[in-house]
């Protein structure tokens, strides 16, 4: 089986191109040579594909998220998934002259994770949905679930939503459950299914929901 590493940022280029190089293990996957800025974009998540599926109840707003205007995916071999991701960045570029600065490159974090190759398609998305949890008990309220269950490494909490300038890298360890490949220690008990991926996944247009879209269609 194979992953998708998902990856977006923000980047503000100064002087010299960012280059930034991830790793699987020892693995060098890919390298990436920004030229120019990475700023956001407004996007319309009021009904995702999942809206049909199993939200019910009024819907009566419109929900926008900001969100860098580009992505990354990256496919990665299960048998190069062992002990952690690597991401490094070569992006050391300042004014700095006796002993000031005022100008820098630098890239913002907003999404790190990884998930199975199947799941670009909506279709394998429903048959996890006995794990899905939106919000309540009875399903009525449409809220991305927290990700409550999970011990999330520092590796990924320390390094979203803020500027980093410099060169530096990321270890992300890999942990093992359920027979999948996380990026999160899953706690113990019931896993959930953390939706708002897939709404991320859909946001970006590189979900397939091709079968989904035709079903509504027809409707």
């Amino acid at each position: 089986m194979s992953y998708m590493l998902f990856l977006s940022f923000t980047y503000h280029r100064y002087r010299e191109d960012a280059i930034i190089r991830i790793y699987a293990d020892d693995r060098l996957i890919d390298e990436l040579t920004l030229t120019e800025d990475i700023g956001l974009k407004v996007v319309d998540v009021t009904r995702p594909p999942i809206y049909h599926a199993d939200w019910v109840g009024p819907h009566n707003r419109c929900s926008i998220f900001f969100l860098p205007r580009k992505n990354f995916l990256f496919e990665i071999s299960e048998e190069h998934l062992h002990k952690k991701i690597r991401i490094e960045v070569q992006n050391d570029y300042t004014n700095h002259d006796n002993g000031f600065m005022t100008k820098f490159a630098h890239i913002t974090f907003h999404e790190i994770f990884l998930f199975p190759s199947v799941l670009r398609d909506y279709k394998n998305w429903l048959k996890l949905r006995r794990f899905f949890w939106l919000g309540s008990e009875n399903k009525s309220t449409w809220e991305p679930p927290s990700n409550h269950w999970a011990r999330r490494p520092d590796a990924i909490t320390n390094n979203l939503h803020y500027h980093r300038g410099g060169n530096f890298f990321i270890d992300i360890p890999l942990f093992r459950k359920h027979g999948m490949i996380h990026l999160s220690e899953i706690g113990p008990g019931k896993a959930y299914v953390y939706l708002w991926k897939l709404v991320i996944l859909w946001a970006y247009k590189v979900l397939n929901t091709e079968n989904e879209d035709s079903r509504s269609n027809n409707t």
